[in-house]
Formats: C-alpha cells, sequence, structure tokens
C-alpha cells in the first residue's frame, strides 16, 4: 500500500510539472507575439515615399505598458483554461482568443444597415433588391362566413407561404376585434395574405382570406378594410378584415 502510495504522488508530481512546462511555453510564445507586434509597430512608416520616425516613447511609460503586457499574459492560461471547460460543457466548438467570425455567416440583418425608406431609395441602383421592414396590425374582422360555433384566428403570411403570425382566437363572427401586431420583411413584388382559419386547424386550412399587394402599402403605409374571399374564391357578402401597415424602414440586400 505504501509503494503504491508513492508512485501515485510521483505521477502526479510529473502531471503538475508537465502542466507548468505547458503553461511556460504557452507564456513565451504570447511574449514573443507581443514582442513582435511591438517591433512592427515601432518601424518608420513609408508614406508617399518619406519615411516618418514614431517619436520617441517616455521610458517610463514603455516599462508601465511592458509590466501591464506581462499581467496580461499572466492570466491568458486561466482564460484559455475557462474556455475549455465551457466548449466541453456545451459541445460546441470554441473559436481561437482574437477570433473574427466572417458577416457573411450570419444572415440576419444588422441594425445599423436598416435605414429610412427614401434614404434607401435614393441610393438603390436596384430597387428589386431593397427589402422592406414592416410592422403588421391585424385589427379587426366583420361578416365571416358561417362555419359553426368553432373559435377560430387570423393567420399573417408573406404572398403564399407558411402563415408568420396568428392572434388569438375568437368566436364573434360579426365583428371580432384583435388589435395585434406582428413585423416582417417583404421585397417588391410580394403581398400579404390574411387567413381566416379554425382555431385548432392546422394553417394550411382556411375558410376566408384577403391579400394585401406591395404597392397599396410600400412605401406610404396602409389601413383599411380588405375584402374577403372564401376558399373558393367568391367574394364574402358585407366580409371584410381590417388592417394596418407601416414601413418602418429599408435596407439593400445587395
Amino acid at each position: 500500500m505504501w509503494q503504491h502510495d508513492v508512485e501515485a504522488l510521483k505521477e502526479e508530481a510529473l502531471k503538475r510539472q508537465q502542466r507548468r512546462d505547458q503553461e511556460a511555453a504557452a507564456r513565451q510564445a504570447r511574449i514573443e507575439a507581443a514582442e513582435k507586434v511591438a517591433d512592427e509597430a515601432q518601424r518608420p512608416r513609408q508614406v508617399n515615399g518619406e519615411s516618418h520616425e514614431k517619436p520617441q516613447e517616455n521610458p517610463h511609460s514603455s516599462k508601465q505598458e511592458g509590466d501591464r503586457r506581462d499581467a496580461e499574459i499572466a492570466k491568458a492560461p486561466k482564460q484559455s483554461e475557462v474556455t475549455k471547460v465551457h466548449s466541453a460543457a456545451s459541445g460546441s466548438p470554441v473559436l481561437p482568443l482574437g477570433a473574427v467570425t466572417s458577416r457573411a455567416q450570419s444572415p440576419a440583418v444588422e441594425v445599423n444597415e436598416v435605414k429610412d425608406v427614401d434614404e434607401v431609395l435614393s441610393k438603390a441602383q436596384d430597387p428589386s433588391q431593397v427589402r422592406y421592414l414592416l410592422e403588421v396590425k391585424i385589427v379587426s374582422a366583420v361578416k365571416l362566413p358561417e362555419t359553426g360555433d368553432r373559435p377560430f384566428v387570423v393567420g399573417l403570411a408573406r404572398c403564399n407561404n407558411p402563415v408568420k403570425f396568428r392572434t388569438k382566437s375568437s368566436s364573434s363572427r360579426e365583428k371580432a376585434v384583435w388589435n395585434q401586431a406582428s413585423k416582417l420583411q417583404i421585397g417588391r413584388g410580394d403581398f400579404l395574405t390574411f387567413r381566416v382559419q379554425d382555431a385548432d386547424l392546422d394553417d394550411t386550412a382556411f375558410f376566408a382570406r384577403a391579400t394585401l399587394d406591395f404597392d397599396r402599402m410600400v412605401p406610404s403605409g396602409f389601413e383599411d378594410e380588405i375584402p374577403l374571399e372564401d376558399s373558393s374564391g367568391n367574394q364574402v357578402p358585407g366580409g371584410g378584415i381590417k388592417v394596418r401597415v407601416r414601413a418602418q424602414g429599408a435596407f439593400s440586400a445587395t
């Protein structure tokens, strides 16, 4: 038993020494990288064929900067260990420290790309590539077709795509009121579809619908009642759905 304990202590001491060697090697690599960056920054720059020397730095300031850099390098291994633990727990790859991801990897629109509609249109070389951000409010509906007393909802979709947003359910066929809004993107030639459907059925089954064309809502917006038609394409007598559309901004998709 005593011999086994001695061997275990030796093995643990060897592992600690290996970890110290790895940390020292990593620290030295970071120091060399930092010194290389500093050397390149101190080299004379060529501007219009003339060499421009950097002004001589204060030695005290350089010493403070060196101390700060050493402190950051000393902390780096600990940060690396934390990153490794997080990666192991989440099961997802971790990028090296300082790595920058390409904008092309994220299709989401950045906030600073969305601008005023008139400004984007004035600069767009191809208006068909402009995308518009809309706020669409489903206000109310009147004179809905009689299909029993089942509760129903209104589903909002772009063109004939799957429903993006559904209102709360209602049972008032004479006049249903929602005042619920959602946001979505559209492009030139798109239209909005409003499908009145049973609350308990899937989005492909509807008993009335209305459509709103692109030119009626962009760029000035829209607020009015749209006539309803049934699932066979026939006009619903007196039936309509009131909506409000506001263009909140635009961006170029190119």
